[in-house]
């Protein structure tokens, strides 16, 4: 940014300086004058000036009040100054690159950017005034300069009304990733900023996304927040199966969750910084807006994926020769769950029972965060239904259904075998959370 500031320093100090200018029957004298690019209105200012009124008779002068601000930027604070009949008038303009009305005919890089139109109220006997623009990260620009004589002059030492839409937050993060399916945007990966559209206090919202990869997987990940004083750490836990889409530029990734964040913030607050410290992969941030309201405090509307599907990475599978069914399992391995909601899992057990055996006798045991559940599984070779397509000397056995309660907060299933004469098949599995 203060690369930038130079830059366009330096076109102003090569504008044209001290030309007065008419409008509305007010002069106005700046260090130059710009012009907007699709409108070809005038917009006087940089650091300062001088107003003269067309008498002295008192009432209200009101323009509104710009920001220089790049077309590729993110956001700055200016200050509006002027001393009037004795009192100090401080007006903070803060505007984003979202709220560029249009881009100057002499430097199409920048333009003029906010939402405020300013009312001073001027006693009588006051003909001219000065006005500077202290500590600002820009310059300021004022345009539609108007003088209603003998008008009441309003509460205090001015009024400020916004008289544009505020639009959305400006992003500023260390990549964008498109979405191939939708188009979408997503901002983010390890940080950012969020630039507000306004510090007069209200809500920002936005949808919160995990970076999943494709396959059976699961991701943890943790979004810090910061705003001013206050500190919010949210977790959001997706699996493959919370998949929205994968990546235009990364085909083994996608968006995952998309849980909503809602803060209310408080006046004088213009960012919202965050990262993803803790997590186990990138995160991602869509459709942020800001609004006014009631009162709330940081808050999460998690995504809970409610599907009775599992994930399940048990090192092999085998497929029934006259059924097609999917046997998953042998030694053991891990069943991923769909959220972190807790719930029952339902499944068959089935033990590998080979030709010519008469009776298998094997073991399961499952745990899952601080449950853990064993099971016994005793077949006959009468109890096989079918062979494997795979291996046509063995088939599965059993196939008691069984039910293992997870608690809330366990995301994965550990699956191993005790005591057994041979491995163990799991099938028919569905999940059930909350229940």
């Amino acid at each position: 940014m203060k690369r930038a500031i130079i830059a366009v320093l330096a076109v102003l100090l090569a504008a044209s300086a001290g030309a007065a200018e008419l409008e509305n029957g007010i002069t106005i004298e700046t260090q130059r004058v710009f012009h907007g690019a699709s409108t070809g209105a005038r917009y006087y200012g940089w650091t300062g000036g001088v107003v003269t009124l067309p008498s002295k008779n008192g009432g209200v002068l009101s323009f509104n009040l710009w920001n220089d601000i790049p077309l590729n930027g993110t956001s700055c604070l200016n200050y509006f100054r002027s001393d009037v009949g004795g009192k100090r008038i401080l007006v903070p303009s803060y505007a984003t690159a979202n709220q560029i009305v249009e881009p100057y005919a002499e430097d199409r890089a920048w333009g003029a950017g906010g939402v405020q139109r300013i009312s001073i109220g001027i006693p009588a006997g006051v003909g001219s005034i000065q006005f500077d623009a202290p500590q600002s990260q820009t310059g300021i620009e004022l345009s539609d300069l108007r003088f209603a004589e003998g008008a009441a002059v309003p509460p205090g030492t001015f009024a400020a009304e916004v008289v544009r839409d505020l639009g959305a937050p400006v992003l500023e993060v260390g990549r964008i990733i498109v979405g191939k399916t939708t188009g979408k945007k997503f901002y983010g990966y390890s940080s950012g900023v969020i630039h507000l559209p306004s510090m007069a206090g209200g809500f920002l919202s936005f949808k919160f996304w995990n970076d999943q990869r494709v396959g059976q997987s699961w991701t943890l990940n943790k979004l810090n927040l910061s705003a001013g004083g206050r500190k919010e750490i949210f977790s959001q836990y997706t699996t493959s199966l919370d998949l929205k889409e994968v990546y235009k530029d990364a085909e083994d990734h996608g968006p995952a969750g998309g849980g909503t964040i809602t803060i209310q913030l408080p006046e004088g607050i213009s960012r919202v910084e965050f990262n993803n410290e803790g997590s186990m992969m990138g995160l991602e941030i869509t459709d942020p807006v800001y609004a006014k309201g009631s009162p709330v405090i940081m808050s999460f509307k998690e995504e809970i994926n409610a599907t009775d599907r599992v994930l399940v990475d048990l090192g092999r599978i085998f497929t029934g020769a006259t059924t097609g069914r999917k046997y998953y399992g042998y030694d053991g391995g891990t069943i991923i769950l769909p959220s972190l909601a807790g719930g029952t899992l339902t499944f068959r057990l089935w033990n590998d029972h080979p030709t010519g055996t008469l009776a298998i006798g094997n073991t399961l045991i499952l745990k899952a965060g601080s449950a853990s559940q064993s099971y016994q599984s005793v077949s006959l070779i009468q109890d096989r239904p079918e062979l494997y397509n795979e291996d046509k000397g063995w088939g599965p056995a059993g196939g008691a259904e069984f039910t293992f309660r997870v608690p809330v907060g366990a995301g994965f299933i550990q699956v191993s075998r005790g005591m057994s004469q041979t491995g163990i098949e799991l099938s028919d599995l569905w999940f059930a959370p909350g229940r």
